[in-house]
């Protein structure tokens, strides 16, 4: 088994979960997502300085020149790739990686002249979320920019807002209908309370699950009928020190349950993945005396931990990182 670990320094590799010692094998900065598809040979890494390709489980990488190079997400099926950037652009591929086109039609929602982000971020696609049974079906979520839906691989879109707010960090697929969504509080026409929302009917209707208690959610995962999400008091810039962040569980998809977790709340849960059939959770954390920060565009921080939820539903320590963890996957 090989995992990879994205983190705000590039890709770390380690052999196993447990692990005491992980080597880097792509300096390529701050990673934003790692995925591996049945659809598609090798990993993707998703990054600040491009979208990476490797076929030996990291051994080596091509970088696949998305014409954006800040690449925030990455899905595959079995007759394209697509990537989804900032400033906000949908790029897709026909011929795994070695040409792409964009899907301009994102850019005719009604909503695009408003994405925005903080300060001097441009708004970033970063969340996107392909059911592997139905690849014409996209959900894009735009941090900030509200979540847009095709049924028709990008000919047509639908913009979905109320309740959902408009600052999109996570789509979470369950089924080609049902998705969960985790967002932030940054609307387009002020502030909104970001919370985790799940949908059964392809964003006719609503949930909210959270209570709003951390308005500032991150990223969720399912496994073996159980909800898993992450949230924190507010946004990077206010992690430096400690983030005040909570786990959350879910056995019925409708209430959460908080959850102590090894880091926390001082470190903030940023990547999830299923690994040897148990979950596996990445963090983040800054001391206010770390060389790297915690910063506004990316969420960097100084060190990450990797927690690993046993058997008995408690969860341990099985590895750290120096730099934050922002993704996790394994071959």
């Amino acid at each position: 088994m090989t995992v990879l670990i994205g983190t705000s320094d590039g890709v770390y590799r380690a052999s196993t979960v447990p692990f005491e010692t992980v080597e880097q094998v792509l300096d390529a900065g701050f990673v934003t997502e790692i995925r591996a598809f049945d659809t598609s040979d090798g990993i993707f890494a998703a990054t600040t300085s491009g979208l990476y390709h490797s076929p030996d489980t990291g051994e080596s990488w091509t970088d696949l020149e998305v014409p954006t190079e800040s690449v925030w997400s990455v899905c595959a099926t079995a007759t394209a790739v697509y990537a989804g950037t900032a400033p906000a652009h949908l790029y897709r591929s026909t011929d795994r990686g070695q040409t792409w086109s964009e899907v301009k039609t994102l850019q005719e929602q009604p909503s695009q002249s408003k994405w925005t982000a903080p300060g001097d971020i441009p708004p970033r696609l970063r969340a996107l979320g392909i059911h592997p049974t139905t690849s014409e079906r996209l959900v894009v979520g735009i941090e900030a920019g509200k979540l847009h839906l095709t049924k028709d691989g990008g000919e047509s879109w639908v913009e979905r807002d109320d309740p959902v707010p408009d600052d999109v960090h996570h789509v979470h697929m369950i089924s080609p209908e049902e998705f969960i969504v985790s967002t932030g509080y940054l609307g387009l026409d002020g502030m909104q309370s970001g919370g985790l929302y799940r949908t059964e009917d392809w964003g006719e209707e609503w949930s909210r699950l959270d209570t709003g208690d951390r308005p500032y959610l991150r990223k969720a995962i399912t496994h073996n009928d159980r909800l898993y999400a992450s949230a924190a008091r507010d946004a990077p810039p206010s992690w430096s020190g400690g983030a005040d962040a909570v786990l959350y569980e879910s056995s019925d998809y409708e209430s959460l349950t908080q959850v102590t977790y090894p880091g926390g709340p001082e470190e903030v849960i940023d990547a999830w993945a299923v690994i040897d059939g148990q979950v596996v959770a990445g963090t983040v954390f800054s001391s206010e005396e770390a060389d790297r920060t915690v910063n506004m565009s990316t969420a960097a921080g100084s060190s990450g931990s990797v927690l690993q939820r046993t058997t008995d539903g408690e969860w341990q320590h099985v590895g750290s990182v120096p730099a934050g963890i922002h993704a996790l996957a394994s071959l």
